[in-house]
């Protein structure tokens, strides 16, 4: 298998998979973990010409550029399947629709030609497999770091309240004859330097976050330079777009449980009802459960008109408190009171109270002092009257287990 030219890195895991040795056991060097200090700068090699290929795949890394999408799909028609093109950043980068992809300089902006063959009917699975490898890439640079997808082509970081920040897009072209695809571009978007977060904010209720922000945030010392994120993210393409041509059922429902598991919730632009996503239908079609738990689904046309937000955490319920606890409340409640109410109670109290009290009690009542005698009183009266108290032992011979005197 081809090695990385021009450079000595690492190679990815998704390297070891595809055949190749792999050297090094990632880009956050975990043994530099210490408290967190002054940052250091990390050095930030883009050697503009050399080729990082992985698999069938051959990238080629280039500087500034206008659209790494709009070079590629200019030479589709006699280039190879797997060329690749990865630019520092780009004046012109593209997006959905007629939108814009702001790709200023710490991201790596890649797009490589790829599904020529492929039925048309599973083109969506190119972008399906575009987005897990986004996502596995990642997930290897920042271990332990929850990240999700989102349909239909963005990885995301959930945020403070119900927003949440954006850290790589998926683009999709293709030009099909009959059922077959002719060809067609994959193109990914992924901010690695935080940098990148500083240039604006993304679309949709998202604000942009890069793989270093993280990593900050999380007091985790960063220590990748691009070029290593792009050998990464090519060897997990090289992955994924195998595993999308030889089966694309499995991507197809690898993404989406990535989808339904992500704490998203979406609605139609102007509406107020909840869509919950389930996953997506061989095409890109998005299913959703609706309020009222009937199924529906949303077209990729119709992605635009889609609002997504963080789903809300569950809220907290009031505690039970045991019959115990709610026997003693009342008693309680008298501590609480102000201290005006305090000083207030004995006014509110009525002066014929404490006169009432022994008219209350009965004549012939016996008096409580006997009873609350001591021991020693109550032997004392016991040798004046002659008796010592106790049951005469001669009666309880004579009596059965039952208390029932023998006969």
């Amino acid at each position: 298998m081809p090695r990385l030219k021009n450079g000595a890195f690492a190679e990815p895991p998704a390297a070891a998979r595809l055949g190749a040795p792999r050297m090094g056991k990632g880009f956050v060097d975990r043994r530099a973990i210490r408290p967190w200090g002054p940052e250091r700068a990390v050095q930030d090699p883009w050697p503009v010409g050399a080729v990082v290929a992985m698999g069938r795949l051959t990238v080629r890394l280039e500087g500034e550029v206008r659209s790494t999408q709009d070079a590629l799909w200019a030479k589709r028609r006699w280039a190879q399947d797997g060329l690749g093109l990865a630019a520092s950043s780009q004046t012109a980068g593209v997006g959905r629709g007629s939108h814009l992809w702001l790709s200023p300089e710490g991201g790596v902006y890649l797009s490589v030609l790829a599904g020529r063959g492929m039925l048309a009917a599973d083109a969506d699975v190119l972008g399906e497999a575009a987005a897990l490898a986004a996502l596995r890439t990642s997930e290897e640079v920042l271990r332990g770091t929850k990240l999700h997808l989102k349909w239909p082509n963005d990885l995301v970081v959930s945020g403070p309240g119900r927003r949440f920040g954006k850290l790589a897009g998926v683009l999709v072209r293709t030009a099909s004859e009959g059922e077959r695809l002719d060809q067609g571009l994959v193109g990914i978007g992924l901010n690695v330097l935080a940098a990148v977060e500083e240039v604006g904010s993304a679309r949709g209720g998202a604000s942009p976050a890069s793989l270093e922000g993280l990593a900050r945030r999380a007091r985790v010392p960063w220590s990748a330079p691009r070029l290593k994120v792009l050998e990464w993210l090519v060897g997990w393409l090289a992955i994924e777009l195998e595993k999308a041509r030889a089966d694309p059922e499995a991507v197809r429902g690898e993404f989406a449980r990535e989808v339904a598991r992500a704490p998203f919730r979406a609605r139609v632009e102007g509406l107020k009802e909840e869509l919950r996503p389930l996953g997506v239908e061989r095409g890109g079609a998005l299913v959703v459960r609706r309020a009222s738990g009937a199924r529906a689904t949303v077209s990729l046309e119709d992605a635009e008109r889609l609002v997504w937000s963080v789903k809300p955490g569950p809220r907290a319920r009031p505690s039970r408190l045991p019959k115990a606890a709610q026997k003693a409340a009342p008693k309680a409640a008298p501590k609480a009171a102000p201290k005006a109410a305090q000083k207030a109670a004995p006014k509110a109290a009525p002066k014929a109270a404490p006169k009432a009290a022994p008219k209350a009690a009965p004549k012939g009542a016996p008096k409580a002092a006997p009873k609350a005698a001591p021991k020693a009183a109550r032997k004392a009266t016991a040798r004046k009257r002659g008796t010592s108290g106790r049951r005469p032992r001669s009666n309880r011979a004579q009596t059965g287990r039952r208390g029932r005197r023998l006969q």
